[in-house]
C-alpha cells in the first residue's frame, strides 16, 4: 500500500499477473549524458520485441499488433503513411552516440513494401482483421478498377503486356485485369513485375513486354517513379507510344516528365466520384483553398473517411458512449449507410443537430453513396481519365 490509500485487492492483483508483465532489469552502458552533463553508466535492458508490446498502453477498445522491429528498422523516431498506404520510417542509427567520419550521418528513411495499400483487394479479408470488422474502406478495391479496365481494353486492343509494381496494389491490380482482360476474349502477353524502390533503367523488363511479340497496348500499372523512366525507355529504345494507366500513375508530373505529346489521347482508370450537389459543394471549397480541383487520386475519398469517422464519433458520444475504436465501428453503417437523412459535404452542423435529436443520417460524400457492405466495402465509382491538351 501507498500511504493507505492504493491497496489493490486480489481480483486487481489476479488480473496484474494475468498480463505476464516483463521485470525491468538494468544492464551496465558508457553513453553520454545530455542532460545532466555526466556519464550515462545504466540504462534498462531493451526488452524484446513482443515483452514491450506488453508494456504499452492504447485507449480503450484498441489493439497493438507488431509489424516490424529490429533488425528490420533501428531506433526509429518517427512514421507516416502516404497516399499509396506506405509506411515510411525515420530512424536514428547514430543519434545521439555514434559520430561518423567526415560528420556525414548514417541515418536512413525506409519505407516498408509489404504494407497493404488502400486498393488491394487483400484488404477485404485481411487477417490481420481476425473478423472484428475493424476494416472500413471507401476507396475501390482494384479487384473493381481491374476488372473494368480489362474490359475497356478488350473493346480497342487484343493483346496487351502489364509492367506492374510487385506489391499488394499492382499485383492484385495486374492479375485483376488479366482475369477481366481474357474473359473478355484479349491475351495477356506478358506480366513484367518492377522492385517498388525506383530504379535507373527497365529494359530488362520492356524486353519481357515489347520484344518477344509486341503487344498493342502496355499497361503501366506502377507509380510514376516507375513509369518516368519505363515509358521514356519505351519511346526512346522500341518507338512505343501506347500506353494504358491507373491510379497509381495518374500524375500530371508523370505527363509533363514524358511530354504530353508522347501521351496525348492516352486513357486510364482510377477511382471516381459521382457528379452531386455534394461534390460540386466539395470542388468549390477544395477549389477556393487550394486554387484549383484536386488532381490527384483519393483526395475525396480521404475528405469522406474523415467525415465518416467524426460523424460516428460525435453519434457515439450523444449516445452517452465512450469515443473509442469499437464505438466508432459501431455506429459507422448508422451514419454512413441508408435509411437516414441524407447529408453531405460541408452540412456537418445540420448532420450534428439531426444526430442530437435521435435521427439517423445516410452521408452521401464528395466520392459519392459511402454505404459500406459486410466486409466494410464501398462500391465507388471508377472514373476513366484521358491525357489531352498536354
Amino acid at each position: 500500500c501507498l500511504g493507505g490509500w492504493s491497496c489493490p485487492g486480489d481480483d486487481a492483483r489476479g488480473k496484474l499477473a494475468a498480463l505476464k508483465l516483463p521485470e525491468v532489469e538494468m544492464m551496465e552502458v558508457k553513453l553520454p549524458g545530455y542532460i545532466k552533463r555526466k556519464l550515462v553508466t545504466q540504462v534498462p535492458r531493451p526488452f524484446p520485441p513482443a515483452e514491450s508490446l506488453k508494456l504499452a498502453q492504447v485507449p480503450p477498445g484498441f489493439e497493438l499488433s507488431l509489424f516490424a522491429a529490429e533488425p528490420d528498422i533501428i531506433n526509429p523516431i518517427y512514421i507516416a503513411w502516404d497516399e499509396r498506404g506506405r509506411a515510411f520510417v525515420v530512424e536514428t542509427i547514430d543519434y545521439p552516440n555514434n559520430l561518423q567520419a567526415g560528420n556525414v550521418g548514417n541515418d536512413p528513411q525506409r519505407h516498408r513494401a509489404d504494407v497493404p495499400v488502400v486498393t488491394s483487394p487483400a484488404i477485404t479479408a485481411l487477417p490481420a482483421d481476425g473478423f472484428r470488422d475493424m476494416l472500413f474502406r471507401n476507396a475501390p478495391s482494384d479487384a473493381l478498377q481491374g476488372k473494368l479496365a480489362g474490359q475497356m481494353a478488350a473493346d480497342t486492343v487484343e493483346t496487351v503486356s502489364v509492367v506492374y509494381v510487385d506489391n499488394a496494389y499492382g499485383l492484385g491490380l495486374a492479375e485483376n485485369f488479366k482475369t477481366s482482360f481474357e474473359a473478355a476474349g484479349g491475351r495477356v502477353i506478358a506480366l513484367a513485375p518492377v522492385e517498388e524502390a525506383p530504379g535507373q533503367s527497365y529494359a530488362a523488363e520492356l524486353r519481357s513486354a515489347l520484344s518477344a511479340e509486341r503487344p498493342d497496348a502496355l499497361a503501366a500499372y506502377t507509380y510514376p517513379d516507375h513509369a518516368r523512366v519505363y515509358l521514356r525507355e519505351a519511346i526512346e529504345l522500341y518507338n512505343y507510344r501506347n500506353f494504358m494507366f491507373a491510379d497509381g500513375t495518374k500524375s500530371p508530373e508523370l505527363v509533363r516528365a514524358i511530354g504530353g505529346r508522347n501521351l496525348e489521347g492516352l486513357m486510364g482508370t482510377a477511382p471516381g466520384a459521382v457528379d452531386s450537389s455534394g461534390r460540386a459543394r466539395f470542388l468549390l471549397q477544395y477549389t477556393e483553398r487550394y486554387g484549383a480541383p484536386p488532381a490527384q487520386p483519393f483526395i475525396e475519398n480521404s475528405y469522406d473517411a474523415m467525415a465518416l469517422v467524426g460523424l460516428a464519433a460525435f453519434r457515439a458520444r450523444s449516445n452517452g458512449e465512450e469515443v473509442t475504436g469499437t464505438t466508432i465501428r459501431d455506429n459507422l453503417r448508422a451514419v454512413a449507410n441508408p435509411p437516414g437523412v441524407p447529408v453531405g459535404p460541408g452540412q456537418f452542423q445540420r448532420a450534428f443537430d439531426l444526430i442530437s435529436r435521435g435521427q439517423d443520417i445516410n452521408y452521401e460524400g464528395a466520392a459519392g453513396a459511402q454505404d459500406f457492405d459486410a466486409n466494410g466495402d464501398v462500391q465507388t465509382p471508377i472514373e476513366v481519365w484521358q491525357v489531352s491538351g498536354g
